[in-house]
Order: C-alpha cells, then sequence, then structure tokens
C-alpha cells in the first residue's frame, strides 16, 4: 500500500503522520508525492507505525523523475565481440 493510501483510510493528514513520525511535515509530503524515498530506517518506521500496512518493499520504483542508472560494462568484451561481428 502507498503512503497516500494508508494516509487517507485512516484519515490522517500528512502533518499529523509526520509527527508521529518524528521528522517535518516536508518530509513526509516529499515521501507522498514521490519527490523522496525514505531512506532503509525510515522505511521500516513507516512500516512499525503503520502497522505493516505501507511495507518497504512497497516503496520499489516510486522516486518521481529519478532515471535508473545505466548498466555497467561486465569487463568480459562483449560489447565488442558483438560490435566486431
Amino acid at each position: 500500500m502507498k503512503l497516500d493510501q494508508y494516509l487517507a483510510a485512516k484519515a490522517l493528514s500528512i502533518g499529523q503522520f509526520a509527527e508521529l513520525a518524528g521528522v517535518a511535515h516536508e518530509t513526509i509530503r516529499r515521501y507522498v508525492h514521490g519527490a523522496r524515498t525514505p531512506d532503509v530506517a525510515m522505511m521500516r518506521r513507516i512500516a512499525d507505525l503503520t502497522d505493516n500496512a505501507v511495507r518497504p518493499d512497497d516503496w520499489a520504483g516510486l522516486t518521481a523523475g529519478v532515471e535508473a542508472p545505466a548498466p555497467t560494462p561486465t569487463g568480459d568484451g562483449g560489447d565488442k565481440a558483438r560490435n566486431a561481428a
């Protein structure tokens, strides 16, 4: 479950949840809107506060506007071999 869904289901505001989590309103707002992904410790804290309704794996791929890093070469020469053919 996404954090925004949890907050809506429990009729909690971002500010109320931020207070429970012990962080700034802006921090939770960024999590809710996908502008920032919590670190592992905060993911666990959010899971605890939501009785695991929002689990750490629920955050996978939710960061807005952040591209995945390009794959790094394996060093096996595969690209050169494929390009030479």
